[in-house]
């Protein structure tokens, strides 16, 4: 059992966010604040432009792609100043949770970027030049190395990728493309986030790592390979451990001044290194292979930032769970969600006891809560995919959906894997890649932007 840490909420925010406030930094009224601030949480934040904020206070976004700014979360991991892409972050949460902030010598964003130009963020949101084409003109507000102005689409891209604002990444279990793409009798809202209409682009011929079973897989989209890891097994056992000296995607951020959280359902403690109950048991039970993060030892001993940022899906003792954070407008640059063992479809679970509708009920219930977040809709980008196929050669699903793409409703061929969707997010956050370090250089998602 790992220790539960419970962190006061002094800031919410949401994309592109910037949290300044008064010279105390604290608030009772709007009049507390300066102009074009409001009082919220007892904090001053600016407003949100561009855009509507949904479930949680706005807040202003930079200009000119510069200016730092300050901001805290509830739950979210702490401090971090600039630094090396792949270096270890040891910095602790503080009580409040807040995140201290840096900036980049050349004007650059809140939240410190790295010496490679990583796309700052205050508190968990996202760049202060963000990519975004509002206020006039194409990337407004200019764009921060590593990115630049694509002035087709407006956005800053670093190796045609736009800079993020939010990633999000669904993981469900073991079924083969063939047995959901058109499948529209039993997974009809999967099929219509690409059908014609849809916000989606489908991934045709998606595929895995290439090892098996789950956890190889798992720790390629989170660290960039297996590490010699060929089996299923806990975050508790050292042989389902990576090395400290190998970094992961939330050590990344760390150092980057970004922030994560991994959602599992079913998880009843922070950072859970074990798993709880057994395969089958209804309404379903977390599996420690599905939570990638605990297995990377520069993760799991950050003890601190472990307890604050990998927690229950649904609400838990201490944890409020994914819904209840976008809810109150806390949002995560970075964010990992693995459903329980029923509804990823892992296991067969009454009443349905079938894995694809399983499957496709849960995405319904829980994806149009990212879709219709702040976060998403400034520059996020969500993915939906299996960690496999029913057999090792199978192809898998994968969705991939953002505001920023081409064509929504649509099929994208390329030959992407679960290491393109790891470099592509790190290209999105200008970090280094994971998978490229590790000898794989499978493409990067360039051929569905705008």
């Amino acid at each position: 059992m790992r220790r539960s840490i419970a962190l006061a909420a002094t800031c919410s925010f949401a994309a592109l966010s910037a949290c300044s406030g008064s010279s105390s930094g604290t608030c009772q009224t709007d009049s507390d604040c300066g102009s074009n601030l409001v009082c919220n949480q007892g904090h001053c934040q600016g407003q949100v432009s561009g855009g509507a904020s949904t479930g949680g206070s706005g807040v202003a976004s930079t200009s000119g792609g510069g200016g730092s700014s300050t901001g805290s979360t509830r739950g979210a991991s702490s401090s971090s100043s600039a630094g090396s892409s792949t270096g270890r972050q040891t910095a602790g949460t503080t009580s409040s949770g807040s995140a201290s902030a840096g900036s980049t010598s050349g004007g650059s964003t809140a939240g410190g970027s790295t010496s490679g130009g990583a796309a700052g963020t205050t508190g968990g949101a996202s760049s202060g030049s963000g990519g975004s084409s509002t206020g006039g003109g194409a990337c407004a507000g200019g764009c921060t190395s590593p990115f630049t102005c694509d002035t087709a689409s407006g956005l800053c891209k670093n190796q045609g990728v736009p800079q993020l604002s939010s990633f999000w990444i669904i993981v469900m279990e073991n079924t083969s493309f063939s047995s959901l793409n058109g499948n529209t009798s039993q997974a009809p809202y999967l099929n219509s986030l690409f059908a014609s209409g849809g916000p989606g682009v489908e991934l045709v011929g998606y595929q895995d790592t290439g090892v098996h079973p789950s956890l190889p897989n798992y720790l390629g989209l989170a660290g960039g390979d297996n590490f010699g890891i060929t089996s299923d097994g806990e975050a508790s056992d050292p042989a389902h451990q990576v090395a400290a000296t190998n970094p992961d995607i939330a050590s990344q951020l760390e150092a980057a001044g970004l922030t994560w959280h991994e959602y599992s359902e079913a998880q009843l403690t922070p950072c859970a290194l074990s798993d709880t109950g057994s395969d089958g048991t209804a309404p379903g039970t977390f599996a420690s292979k599905h939570d990638p993060m605990p297995h990377f030892l520069i993760t799991q001993q950050n003890t601190a930032s472990c307890d604050a940022n990998d927690v229950s899906f649904e609400p838990e003792g201490t944890m409020p769970g994914l819904a209840a954070d976008v809810a109150a407008g806390t949002y995560y640059n970075y964010v990992f969600i693995s459903p329980s063992l029923c509804d990823d479809g892992h296991d067969s679970c009454s009443p349905l006891n079938n894995p694809i509708e399983q499957q496709d009920q849960w995405l319904q219930a829980n994806v149009p809560t990212i879709l219709n977040s702040s976060a998403y809709a400034q520059n996020g980008v969500l993915v939906i995919t299996w960690d496999e196929g029913a057999s090792d050669s199978d192809s898998i699903m994968a969705v991939i959906l953002s505001p920023m793409l081409q064509t929504p409703g649509s099929q994208d061929n390329h030959n992407y894997t679960h290491y393109s969707t790891l470099s592509t997010v790190e290209a999105g956050f200008g970090l280094s890649s994971l998978p490229k370090a590790n000898g794989h250089n499978d493409p990067l998602i360039t051929t569905v932007w705008k």
